[in-house]
């Protein structure tokens, strides 16, 4: 058994940060997603997209309460496991955790109580615009915290303070840190395809189960999320079913979806008609 305090205060503070992460990572990939459905519902005039908004809103609220409760603990390990840490560069790191917490994070929590309960005050532009706010202050906060951490990998903008502690000297320097936007890129990128992976297993399971009104009402993980590109290419479209008269013609024909008990919970009907 390790006696050295800094490896279990490292075991600790890892296992916190490892089990936060679980959850805005899904919050941050979900914000773009939802500005997809909303922009597609109002370009459209499409309720379905609508329908399928508030379900994954309602996902993103629960996600976003979790993930708050889970960091809370982690800000106060700043202190309590890396004092030392905090009084050497707490008046550098401290302007990104306070922007992320001032700025980004009343940003996102204010704009996703008007999304989960103000559609009909808002209006159906009112609301996309919301969604708009939500996504600036999830990617937002995303951004604080990267540059904070990249700081610890890369540290720029600095200067060392007479009495021995460092202090900000470069703003911009410090918050445009390159190892800044290099971690942030694939973080985000990472984040919109674990959204898309979530949004198309939780749409499947959906549409085997016949509930929530079918695929696209259930989940446009297929449709709007890049993770899966290739899926636009060959998923037939929700009650739609695919057949061709020869290998060089295939047509979608729409056709209603039934409960079919000897090929699953669910199969699409044929149509013995040629496509046209």
């Amino acid at each position: 058994m390790p006696s050295d305090p800094v490896f279990w205060h490292r075991l600790q503070f890892a296992f916190t940060v490892v089990y936060h992460y679980l959850f805005p990572q899904l919050t941050m990939g979900l914000a773009l997603l939802i500005v997809v459905m909303k922009s597609l519902a109002l370009l459209r005039r499409d309720p379905g997209w609508d329908d399928a908004a508030r379900f994954w809103i309602r996902i993103f609220g629960l996600n976003f309460a979790v993930g708050v409760v889970t960091g809370v603990p982690m800000e106060f390990q700043f202190g309590t496991n890396w004092a030392g840490f905090s009084r050497f560069a707490g008046r550098v790191v401290g302007d990104t955790l306070a922007m992320e917490g001032l700025f980004a994070f009343f940003l996102e929590s204010s704009f996703l109580a008007l999304l989960v309960r103000g559609e009909r005050r808002l209006g159906r532009v009112g609301h996309y615009l919301a969604a708009w706010a939500l996504f600036a202050g999830s990617w937002l906060s995303g951004y604080f915290i990267v540059a904070t951490n990249s700081f610890m990998q890369h540290p720029v903008g600095h200067e060392l303070a007479p009495d021995g502690a460092l202090r900000l000297a470069d703003f911009w320097g410090f918050l445009l840190n390159p190892w800044a936007l290099g971690a942030y890129a694939h973080n985000m990128t990472a984040s919109v395809v674990t959204a898309s992976f979530v949004m198309a297993a939780v749409g499947a399971a959906y549409a085997l189960q016949g509930r929530h009104g079918g695929p696209r009402a259930a989940s446009c993980g297929w449709e709007a999320g890049p993770a899966w590109p290739p899926a636009c290419s060959w998923r037939s479209p929700p009650g739609t079913t695919r057949r061709s008269s020869s290998p060089a013609t295939s047509r979608w024909r729409w056709r209603p979806w039934r409960a079919d008990s000897r090929a699953g919970p669910w199969r699409a009907s044929r149509s013995s008609a040629s496509p046209t």
